[in-house]
């Protein structure tokens, strides 16, 4: 037999194991860490664990399917540096004063069926090392409290996403200086947030408060921010226009105002010169005016999503120089003239949809020799001619064409009428006339 009584070390992280842990584990009073973090174990825990592990340091379960409750006697393992319990089964609340570990920096419930309010913030006060919190993916109602400001200026992460959280978010967010990632996403929050100094966050680079109600404008102080790199604001009731200082985030790559109420034109100071901006998404907005030229300047951009707002004017050449454009939404709008040349040069493109606007003209044969194209939305325009035979227009599933009345031609699945002067006859009637 192995004598385990002086087992320090208990780690089986990311194998296949099933069934629970041996019940004899928890009875070893000198394990500093448990590590079962992706298997596909089972069972819960004693509610005494902290009193019979006195000495764990590291705690990781994540990844399986444990459930019942987070044993409250957490906080009685003094030495707790780092907790992972999220992707299980847990339920009931949160243990209320696991600000008695002096040492904890890492705290994971997210992902589980934990229903609770956040009174336990009150506690974690008293943590003075805390690094990471994550409860998103539960159940988890109320207000966020104002004592959010009081945890450590070491905290670099917050994730309450994706749970029923109301209220406004806590002014005093802005103390927590040393923030890098944000995520209050998917919630019930309300209340404006242009009071927020994002300023005093110098090390934010992911910020997600999409998916909830919250209103006002988007803070300007935002600009100042070098080290951002994800702003995520969709679904919200934002109003007023799109700040130009967004242009002077020299780390930003996603960029995501959709589903608002953001009026105004696009500033021109969005698309800054050396931008490294990879996706853009402004579509369900009230945005006017044109779509400016400077978007060339996006050497970078994959995707731009403009759709559904009330943009109008012709699309700028400039756009050929975005040469790594993937996705091209500008539908739902007042874009008119013919389909530029320009778009030509965007070989990788992907996804085209430039439907319900005034397009006029012919098809051009560029898009039926784009080789790239796997869907493409032409419809609702006043486009005309014969629709080409080749490329993406040989998939029906892939093509779009309905709402053009003058168009003609193409594939039988597209339904459209013949083209009574079709290009093939017009060669074939010179051919008969040479000889």
């Amino acid at each position: 037999m192995v004598d385990l009584r002086n087992l320090r070390y208990f780690v089986l992280f990311d194998n296949n194991l099933t069934g629970q842990l041996p019940k004899g584990l928890y009875n070893i009073s000198s394990i500093e860490e448990i590590d079962v973090g992706n298997n596909r174990l089972n069972g819960s825990f004693p509610s005494d664990i902290g009193l019979t592990l006195p000495r764990l340091s590291f705690l990781r379960v994540s990844n399986n399917s444990f459930s019942g409750l987070i044993p409250p006697s957490l906080s009685n393992a003094s030495t707790l540096e780092e907790i992972y319990f999220h992707s299980n089964n847990f339920t009931g609340p949160i243990p209320k004063d696991l600000g008695r570990l002096p040492q904890l920096q890492v705290l994971f419930f997210a992902q589980n069926q934990l229903q609770d309010d956040l009174s336990f913030i009150d506690s974690l006060v008293n943590c003075s090392r805390l690094q990471d919190i994550a409860f998103g993916g539960n159940f988890l109602t109320g207000s966020i409290p104002r004592s959010l400001a009081n945890l450590s200026t070491e905290l670099s992460s917050i994730d309450l996403s994706e749970n029923q959280l109301s209220g406004a978010i806590p002014i005093g967010i802005q103390h927590l200086t040393g923030l890098e990632r944000m995520y209050l996403y998917q919630n019930f929050l309300s209340g404006p947030i242009q009071d927020i100094n994002f300023t005093r966050l110098p090390r934010l680079q992911r910020l997600n408060i999409g998916n909830n109600h919250l209103t006002g404008s988007i803070p300007t102080s935002i600009g100042n921010l070098d080290m951002l790199s994800l702003v995520a604001m969709n679904y919200n009731n934002l109003s007023g226009g799109i700040p130009p200082s967004l242009g002077r985030c020299p780390s930003l790559l996603y960029l995501d105002l959709s589903h608002n109420n953001l009026s105004g034109t696009i500033a021109k100071e969005v698309f800054s010169q050396g931008s490294p901006l990879v996706v853009l998404v402004l579509l369900s907005n009230r945005l006017t005016g044109s779509l400016p030229p400077e978007v060339g300047l996006l050497r970078n951009l994959g995707a731009l999503y403009v759709s559904d707002n009330k943009l109008v004017g012709l699309i700028p050449d400039s756009i050929a120089r975005c040469i790594v454009m993937e996705e091209l939404n500008l539908s739902g709008n007042y874009f008119a003239g013919e389909i530029p040349n320009a778009l030509s040069s965007l070989r990788g493109l992907r996804i085209l949809d430039i439907s319900s606007n005034n397009f006029s003209g012919e098809i051009p044969d560029f898009l039926s020799s784009a080789s790239g194209l796997t869907l493409l939305n032409l419809s609702a325009n006043q486009l005309q001619g014969e629709v080409p035979r080749d490329g993406v227009f040989l998939n029906a599933s892939a093509v779009s064409v309905f709402g053009n009345s003058d168009l003609c031609g193409g594939i039988s699945e597209l339904k459209l009428p013949p083209c009574l002067n079709s290009k093939k006859k017009e060669n074939n009637l010179h051919l008969e006339k040479v000889f």
